[in-house]
């Protein structure tokens, strides 16, 4: 039987096999976040759980193992950027700023890798294309924000306040 810890360490292996950098963030239990601020949390379940954040993203299968093993529910996050060699495009879904309708109003989307968030948005991901590339919020358009350089995801299987998980 695969737990749901089992699911997310998996997974965090999976992406370091292919180059991404991974660290753990804080999960979700309850409706509330998992770290002290609890309830009064304003990024449940999206915050890092390491000291330095993105910067301690890794693809070393030890550390990432390590990590896990400290804390089984972390949600795990992907570093964007050139050293992990990708943007992700986060199209929101709620109401007044519907990313996916601004990202169709711009032109034709091309086919991608793609993730459903856990509240019902979508994540695009695409080779970064080199040199300097920053992430931005609502930029672009209504609802869709760039997460490159210094940025991150969360990614699946992770879990979401909302009670959804983000999927491939």
């Amino acid at each position: 039987m695969v737990t749901q810890a089992n699911a997310l360490l998996t997974a965090a292996l999976k992406y370091a096999a292919r180059g991404w950098r991974v660290f753990p963030c804080w999960w979700t239990e309850n409706g509330r976040c998992a770290c002290p601020s609890g309830a009064a949390c304003t990024s449940p379940g999206k915050h890092p759980l390491t000291r330095h954040g993105v910067k301690d993203a890794s693809t070393d299968t030890g550390q990432i193992r390590a990590w896990w093993g400290r804390w089984p529910p972390a949600h795990v996050a992907i570093a964007t950027g050139a050293e992990s060699r990708l943007v992700v495009i986060d199209l929101d879904r709620k109401p007044g700023k519907d990313g996916v309708a601004s990202l169709n109003a711009l032109g034709q989307v091309p086919v991608t890798l793609s993730a459903r968030t856990g509240s019902g948005g979508l994540h695009l991901y695409f080779k970064h294309p080199g040199g300097r590339v920053p992430s931005t919020s609502s930029k672009v358009g209504l609802g869709i924000d760039v997460r490159a350089d210094y940025g991150y995801v969360i990614a699946p299987p992770s879990g979401h306040i909302s009670g959804g998980r983000y999927e491939w």
